[in-house]
């Protein structure tokens, strides 16, 4: 009698195993890409987020849904928009890449200068924005925004950045900022006064 019922705890043993399996594999599958192997980073195997993979290594080897060199390869800059569908192409000409912009809408124009003037990659820095109205005349008491962009990603900073400083003259300190890898960046500041609101966008390409 003891045998049998010691057989028979085997047995649902056994079955309860075999039925857990098919759901663990599923779980794992399901935080792979779609080719099981060399997805380094949840960028290279979703699209969200930023790319952690280091140079030279590989990304995703499957061919679904990695659409970009650099995620097939490790080569090069990511292409894949963090799955954004709508991106603007990158600036070209210098002018593109002044210090000195006007707002969107024409009723400011902005300055930056930064802190070291050479901007390094994942280090904390600090901005000066000089705000003028499109005649010259210095705006003193604007309310600014910040924020920043990777286009061809789809993230921004990993910082939030923030004004801590009005010199009473225009120019405004911004701390706090850090871009966290090489490429095309862009930094929107929102400038808001008693008559208007306007931004201005300023376009980096960092090494």
């Amino acid at each position: 009698m003891l045998k049998k019922v010691l057989v028979l705890l085997l047995a649902i043993l056994f079955v309860g195993s075999v039925t857990l399996m098919p759901t663990m594999n599923m779980v794992d599958a399901a935080e792979k890409c779609a080719c099981g192997k060399d997805c380094k980073c949840e960028h290279c195997a979703t699209g969200k987020g930023e790319c952690h993979c280091k140079p030279g290594e590989k990304g995703c080897t499957c061919g679904k849904g990695c659409t970009c060199e650099h995620c097939k390869t490790g080569k090069g800059e990511c292409k894949c928009h963090g799955g954004a569908k709508d991106v603007k192409a990158k600036p070209t000409s210098d002018a593109d890449y002044a210090k000195t912009m006007k707002s969107k809408d024409g009723g400011f124009k902005a300055t930056y200068t930064s802190d070291p003037e050479a901007i390094p990659v994942n280090k904390i820095i600090s901005w000066k924005l000089k705000v003028e109205t499109a005649d010259g005349q210095a705006v003193k008491d604007a309310e600014i925004t910040v924020s920043g962009d990777m286009p061809e990603h789809g993230h921004g900073l990993p910082t939030e950045p923030k004004v801590t400083k009005n010199f009473g003259d225009g120019t405004y300190l911004i701390e706090g900022i850090k871009f966290s890898m090489p490429g095309w960046w862009t930094m929107t500041f929102g400038i808001k006064t008693a008559g208007k609101s306007d931004s201005v966008t300023f376009n980096l390409q960092l090494k």
